[in-house]
């Protein structure tokens, strides 16, 4: 990493220098570098570390103190911490080429804790027409005699789960119809690889090339996992997303 220095563009996008803009906020921001000999939208991206710094402290904060605190006030609280994960995201997006329409990484296999499941269920629940829901129901039993492996709950941790490549049971004519309620996981996962090369890779079993990915939840992806174990009712561990909806009604 290295720092902005003074006669660069700012990176707030102001098309000023850093130092006739934000440098008088005494943020602090760091470039951070793509590995090299790869193939990515910008040549590095720059971080405001004070704001990213300010917000992972206010979801340590939120899972502090809703670990001791019972499943449905969790369930209301939890688009705050969304809140906070949405806006590190909002500055790590410009230098991504994700966008609405491109779902590549819609057909890997995703990880999701019951406390997810049970949110977005309350979602669709709340949001959905039955027809709609009728359509999921549709979805997830096709999916169930083609894949039945998916809905074992240990599937992850099979060696084969990565070359299951299906379409999320959400995803609706390329797009997420719970982006709202969305995983974590699909919220902070990125890649800063043109969206051509994602297609390639992960459609493509003979690609050479090669994605560059980022999640950028790291810092408190241990904290968080700890957060969901201690919501769970019946299963601690994450498992695929379809597996929680097998006999959602």
């Amino acid at each position: 990493m290295s720092i902005i220095f003074p006669f660069e563009k700012c990176p707030c996008g102001s098309e000023k220098t850093f130092i006739n803009c934000c440098f008088k906020l005494h943020h602090k921001y760091q470039k951070i570098y793509p590995p090299n000999k790869t193939i990515t939208k910008n040549k590095y991206l720059v971080i405001d570390k004070t704001l990213y710094t300010s917000y992972i402290s206010e979801i340590r904060n939120f899972l502090n103190y809703h670990i001791t605190q019972n499943l449905q006030t969790n369930l209301k609280d939890y688009a705050n911490l969304l809140f906070y994960i949405d806006k590190i995201m909002d500055m790590i997006y410009p230098y991504t080429d994700c966008h609405k329409g491109c779902d590549y990484c819609c057909y890997m296999s995703v990880a999701i804790s019951e406390f997810e499941a049970d949110y977005i269920k309350q979602y669709v629940n709340k949001n959905w027409s039955k027809e709609e829901k009728n359509k999921l129901h549709s979805k997830i039993k096709k999916l169930k005699r083609e894949h039945i492996e998916i809905f074992n709950p240990v599937f992850l941790a099979t060696e084969t789960h990565t070359q299951v490549r299906v379409p999320c049971i959400f995803l609706k004519n390329g797009c997420c119809s719970i982006y709202p309620c969305r995983p974590t996981i699909c919220r902070t996962y990125v890649s800063l690889t043109p969206s051509e090369i994602c297609h390639d890779v992960h459609f493509n079993p003979n690609s050479t090339n090669v994605t560059v990915e980022m999640d950028i939840l790291n810092d408190v992806r241990n904290q968080l996992f700890e957060f969901f174990s201690s919501q769970a009712r019946n299963i601690q561990w994450s498992c695929a997303l379809p597996f929680w909806f097998d006999k959602f009604k």
